[in-house]
């Protein structure tokens, strides 16, 4: 149809790559009657196209299909096959707040209620590889259920986000089984700590040694408190 040819000229060879957004926007308002075939087609070109307009604006991708194609929201993070622009794709529909980009262009739109459960579990395995250190914060944000334990616990382990693990297992109702990771997690940080001072004296960089040494403190010191807040948590 003439529609989808218009989107395909905008991925040839368009001056105004970031117009196809607006083009988007504009085929699919709802007074505008594509007809059923020519939608079929229109959209599956969007879909066909996923990495392009992510290669424009991964963000505006997911505004764009949000205001205008809800549907296409799943297809189209489905496609993308890098796993930072997927990531990206569900963290502006998910936690649009974070996402550094004109505040006043942020959607208005709100993430449909099916749509948000099936992407929940599959930006926190992406946001284990991309920013670990915001995962047990999210994991805190969540109600109990939203995440099935069976598929996130293994990218949990996998990436050493440790604390958030031990956050979802206590609010399951599985304190005995997060405190036996815990234990398990800080013996294997003490034991490191412990080899890495035997060792200390054949090595010969003395510094990286010190580094080494002042992260697993840390560590150590980190999941002692997380320890804490799980005894306190039971206790009341």
């Amino acid at each position: 149809g003439l529609y989808t040819e218009l989107l395909e000229t905008y991925f040839e060879d368009h001056e105004d790559k970031d117009g196809i957004f607006d083009c988007i926007t504009t085929c699919l308002l709802p007074n505008i009657d594509l007809g059923q075939k020519q939608m079929q087609s229109f959209r599956r070109c969007i879909v066909a196209h996923a990495t392009d307009l992510a290669d424009i604006s991964v963000v505006q991708t997911a505004r764009t299909l949000l205001a205008s194609a809800a549907e296409l929201l799943e297809p189209t993070a489905k496609a993308l096959q890098d796993s930072y622009q997927q990531f990206m794709f569900l963290r502006t529909l998910l936690e649009p707040s974070l996402v550094r980009e004109d505040t006043s262009l942020r959607s208005k739109h709100s993430v449909p209620e099916n749509v948000r459960t099936t992407f929940q579990e599959r930006y926190v395995q992406l946001m284990c590889a991309h920013e670990p250190g915001h995962v047990a914060d999210y994991v805190g944000l969540l109600q109990s259920g939203d995440l099935r334990l069976d598929r996130v616990l293994p990218a949990f382990e996998e990436s050493g986000v440790i604390d958030a693990a031990i956050v979802l297992l206590a609010r399951d109702g599985l304190a005995r089984d997060a405190m036996d990771r815990l234990i398990a997690h800080v013996q294997s940080q003490q034991h490191a700590l412990t080899s890495l001072i035997e060792a200390a004296n054949e090595s010969p960089d003395a510094e990286a040694t010190r580094e080494t040494a002042d992260d697993l403190i840390e560590a150590v010191q980190k999941y002692t408190k997380v320890g804490i807040w799980l005894c306190q948590g039971q206790s009341t």
